[in-house]
């Protein structure tokens, strides 16, 4: 999954954001598939974000252009536990 990661110019990866049970991974083009079923072995949802904006996830008001290039490639949540706790540090 990390290796999928968008990179800033300085070949640093796009962190996750959100909350630790909401979680966007902004992925390169190409591996949102892959960085999907990557996932599926974890208690959790996991929606691209068409779906998630078509399931109504983020509330039922217009979704903004603001929110549209913030929101990740591939939102990943749980309903009770949360999915991330720390950073993207190997160690």
């Amino acid at each position: 999954m990390m290796a999928n990661l968008k990179e800033h110019a300085n070949r640093t990866p796009v962190r996750m954001v959100a909350s630790p049970r909401n979680v966007h991974l902004h992925l390169r083009e190409g591996t949102v598939s892959e960085t999907r079923q990557a996932l599926s072995d974890y208690d959790a949802q996991r929606f691209t974000r068409k779906e998630a904006f078509d399931r109504g996830l983020f509330g039922d008001w217009p979704v903004t252009d603001r929110f549209c290039r913030r929101c990740g490639d591939l939102v990943v949540t749980h309903r009770d536990l949360g999915m991330w706790v720390g950073d993207i540090e190997p160690d």
